[in-house]
């Protein structure tokens, strides 16, 4: 769905917009709505149909299933609106229609994605911080409770939006601004204060923060397993007896930073994907608010587009991060869909099966990860 801004900026004078003279910025929308949206958008409808499906067969629904179904629900629907914004360029007559009426839900759904995500965190951080309260305080029913009040909420606080814009014959676009986004009080504290603390200040501090705080947990669990083997290690050699049993093949060290890089992964997708959105934002609020500013145009302009792509690949590669990590989805995948034998199930290892994962570190590591598995074993 075509970026707000952008179409804010196509109502103004033509004499005011000499970004239109730059044919290269027009062939970098056209490669961005065209040559990598539609692709990405139509494998990731059918990625998070399929990971919907996955994970409504997982036996063991927990509360992070159910947040995952709910989230690859709300990216289905992005991608899906997002095939809107390269309609503009067909000239079909009822583009108008769907833009105005269509493009307020756009907001709510990234929204809404933005703090499933936050919610997603904050459930497996209580299950890893604190796993003797974690079935007192994430259970199925709080969790759906949880959902839908993001939902309404994030509804609610996008409601405006559908006032922002009216279908007219007065210009070439067939579609103007209303009285209400021509107030001034109005962009500044909704659209640019407001939109920016609720969309991405607020919840990149807590995805950040939260996220930190399971790495520490991995990496305080991954020590205590490293002293707990070497302690057994030093029992059986001191009575003289074998060492039989499973011996890591990769170092705690590599381990660690495997681990690391999956954590630091699942937040690394949601906050670069809105990186390029904030910069945008932040690019068209200043000319907002203060006078000569106008050279920021240009760079809102490429950020723009740029992060229009992004977050179709923040809502389509959600799927590629489960079969990844995750050999208890893969398995549910196979299953499903008999699309192969289970010694096709661990065509994407991650960490080695040689290592003897304790109950304890499987299931710190399923949470720290947010996978939903029965933690019986991690590959």
């Amino acid at each position: 769905m075509e970026n707000v801004t952008d179409v804010m900026m196509t109502t103004e004078p033509s004499s005011s917009r000499s970004w239109e003279n730059e044919p290269w910025l027009h062939l970098l929308r056209q490669v961005c709505d065209v040559g990598l949206a539609i692709p990405i958008s139509v494998l990731g409808i059918v990625a998070n149909v399929l990971a919907f499906i996955v994970l409504c067969r997982q036996k063991q629904q927990l509360t992070t299933t159910t947040i995952l179904k709910a989230l690859s629900v709300v990216d289905a629907l992005i991608l899906l609106l997002s095939f809107i914004r390269p309609l503009k360029y067909l000239n079909l007559s009822f583009y108008n229609w769907l833009f105005v009426s269509l493009y307020p839900l756009v907001y709510f759904l990234r929204l809404s994605g933005t703090w499933l995500t936050v919610l997603l965190t904050v459930d497996r951080f209580i299950a890893v911080r604190y796993p003797l309260h974690a079935s007192r305080l994430c259970h199925k029913k709080k969790t759906r409770l949880l959902i839908t009040l993001t939902l309404v909420a994030a509804f609610l606080f996008s409601l405006v939006r559908f006032f922002e814009f009216k279908i007219t014959s007065e210009n070439s676009h067939g579609y103007a601004l209303t009285q209400l986004t021509r107030n001034k009080n109005y962009v500044i504290v909704y659209r640019i204060l407001l939109f920016f603390i609720f969309m991405y200040l607020a919840p990149m501090i807590l995805l950040v923060t939260l996220n930190a705080c399971l790495v520490l947990a991995l990496r305080k669990a991954m020590a205590h397993q490293a002293g707990m083997t070497n302690q057994i290690r030093r029992s059986r050699g001191s009575k003289g007896g074998s060492t039989g049993g499973s011996t890591p093949s990769i170092s705690s060290r590599q381990v660690n930073r495997s681990i690391t890089t999956m954590v630091v992964g699942v937040v690394l997708v949601s906050i670069l994907s809105n990186v390029a959105a904030m910069l945008s934002h932040i690019f068209w609020s200043l000319p907002e608010c203060f006078d000569d500013m106008d050279y920021l145009e240009l760079p809102r302009r490429i950020t723009s587009n740029i992060s229009n792509v992004l977050v179709s690949i923040n809502s389509a590669v959600n799927f590629v991060i489960y079969c990844m990590c995750s050999k208890n989805f893969r398995v549910v995948f196979l299953r499903t869909f008999s699309c192969g034998s289970e010694q096709g199930l661990n065509c994407v290892p991650i960490i080695s099966n040689n290592f003897d994962w304790s109950p304890t570190i499987n299931r710190t590591l399923c949470a720290a990860i947010a996978l939903p598995t029965n933690c019986t074993s991690v590959h």
